[in-house]
């Protein structure tokens, strides 16, 4: 069994910390004894947060490179350090690739691939100096991805493989990597995704895939996985079977491509994506 890794006096940083499974992961980090840094656009929601658990807030779009570095050395200048580091922006636009804008592909990679790398490249330094710990957060969808969210696929199977492959450049410095895969989590992310016009539901998708886990429930599994400093940590559970057996999921890609609920599906979603996802809305500390 892992020997347990303690947070109690630590620094946990969390970007997309606004809202979401960030703040949950920031107050369940708090309430374990650690200092938070809360990273985000959203400046009324996290001064409020920064407030309530006695953390700093600072302000930064993982998509701009300076800014972030700046954001991650005050944190760690403010607190002597950082142990501890969860990439957790991201956005989520929905659509077909025929109905999606190019700006669409454009802000889920800035934001969910390279808004990664530019948090883990910032924060390096400072989690090796402590041999700590970096959480990135992919999704379900990087092991089965699901037709109407290709940037958002692609851009988490990025960040499983970056996340695979730093984990084996950093193992020799006593630093460890992980990777969060979760599902349907009951996120104002997935609730626009799966509920919205565009998304429809995404009704070729088996209901038991479907099935959302509450905040709290993921946080819960998610902090487990830290405090044991995982190299995989799944939300919920079941995931790990996915993952086991990911060579079988052109099987699950074929029975979903061939319902009849998909073909209606990319067929509404070639008509309307182009009106329900606007990029003015995305924001980068939407959580995924």
């Amino acid at each position: 069994m892992a020997k347990r890794y303690d947070l109690n006096g630590r620094v946990v940083l969390v970007t997309g910390a606004a809202r979401g499974i960030g703040a949950q992961i920031a107050r369940a980090s708090a309430a374990r004894g650690a200092k938070v840094a809360l990273v985000g656009l959203e400046r009324e929601l996290l001064n409020e947060l920064a407030e309530e658990l006695g953390g700093l807030a600072v302000f930064a779009d993982v998509t701009d490179r300076e800014g972030l570095t700046k954001a991650i050395d005050e944190a760690a200048e403010h607190f002597g350090g950082i142990d501890v580091v969860v990439a957790n922006a991201g956005v989520a636009p929905v659509g077909t690739l025929r109905g999606l804008r190019d700006s669409d592909w454009d802000r889920t990679i800035a934001v969910n691939l390279t808004g990664v790398w530019n948090t883990i490249r910032a924060a390096v330094p400072h989690v090796v100096e402590r041999k700590g710990y970096i959480l990135n957060v992919a999704s379900q969808s990087a092991i089965s991805p699901l037709p109407g969210m290709i940037p958002y696929t692609a851009a988490k199977a990025g960040v499983d493989n970056m996340s695979r492959a730093l984990r084996m450049e950093l193992y020799p410095t006593g630093t460890r990597v992980g990777t969060v895969y979760y599902s349907w989590v009951d996120t104002k992310l997935v609730r626009d995704t799966v509920d919205s016009e565009a998304g429809g539901g995404l009704q070729g998708v088996p209901e038991f895939f479907k099935k959302r886990l509450s905040v709290e429930e993921a946080v819960e599994i998610t902090m487990e996985g830290i405090e044991k400093r995982r190299q995989l940590i799944f939300a919920p559970r079941w995931v790990r079977g996915q993952f086991a057996f990911r060579g079988l999921m052109p099987l699950i890609e074929l029975v979903i491509a061939r319902d009849k609920n998909t073909k209606a599906m990319v067929e509404r979603g070639d008509r309307i994506a182009q009106a329900v996802n606007d990029p003015a809305d995305a924001k980068s500390e939407t959580t995924a």
